[in-house]
């Protein structure tokens, strides 16, 4: 089919509430590596639709991992031409709430947040000026829960940027960073356990040892620090109320 034809299917389905379902994935699947441009044609479609019938059940996007198919639009060709485009868009509405949406588009259809993909994000949003960090905290805001601490120098540098403009800018960062590791890319909390919750704290501690406390990554990393052990907290009290009720 000609890229037109493709064009004119996809328009059809901009409408549609969600994209699930094996054969609307598999569609999209192949065609992400070999038409990458078209699929983003389609998804910031999808992305401005949203916002004119402000309608919660409407999904922009299928999760990662996705849900059917193999989805690869970091593997196209034009994979890097893709991103930077859908950043220069972000970049011309970085006063608009649909940033958010745009960054969570962006985790989605290119992410995991691998070197190359980072790669390309430090050539585009350097030097970190406020546009750009507004763009990064909306893009870390659904990384990986691990993301924290797999590329701490990045985290400690972009939030120490951000401070030097405002310490609201910086506490947006610190926010979404503080999303991503307690939540991961899907936006829901994490399946909490025992050795999890143990662990995070435990990387955070360490975090914390080698940290100034006049930094702002010290907020972002005590802040996940309390959160792992409020969640044992929890655990505990819910075991031994369990516990109780058995005796």
């Amino acid at each position: 089919m000609s890229n037109d034809d493709v064009s004119g299917i996809l328009s059809r389905l901009v409408s549609v509430r969600n994209v699930e379902g094996y054969w609307l994935q598999s569609t999209l699947a192949a065609l992400s590596t070999e038409r990458c441009s078209l699929v983003l044609d389609f998804f910031l479609a999808r992305l401005k639709h949203s916002t004119k019938i402000d309608e919660w059940s409407y999904e922009i996007c299928f999760d990662r991992p996705y849900d059917a198919v193999e989805f690869n639009m970091k593997g196209a060709v034009d994979a890097e031409a893709c991103m930077m485009r859908l950043l220069a868009w972000m970049r011309e509405h970085t006063e608009n709430e649909i940033v958010s949406e745009a960054g969570e588009l962006f985790s989605k259809i290119f992410g995991p947040l691998d070197e190359s993909v980072l790669a390309t994000l430090s050539t585009q949003l350097n030097p970190l000026q406020p546009d750009s960090i507004r763009i990064m905290s909306a893009i870390f805001a659904h990384a990986d829960s691990d993301f924290v601490f797999n590329q701490r120098p990045l985290v400690v540098q972009s939030l120490e940027a951000a401070q030097t403009y405002s310490r609201e800018l910086a506490d947006e960062l610190v926010s979404s960073l503080y999303r991503s590791a307690t939540t991961g890319p899907r936006g829901r909390i994490r399946s909490a356990s025992s050795s999890a919750e143990f662990k995070l704290a435990a990387r955070a501690e360490e975090v914390l040892s080698e940290t100034s406390r006049f930094s702002p990554a010290y907020r972002l990393y005590d802040g996940i620090r309390k959160y792992a052990v409020q969640s044992l907290e929890m655990t505990r009290t819910l075991d031994e109320s369990l516990n109780s009720d058995d005796e």
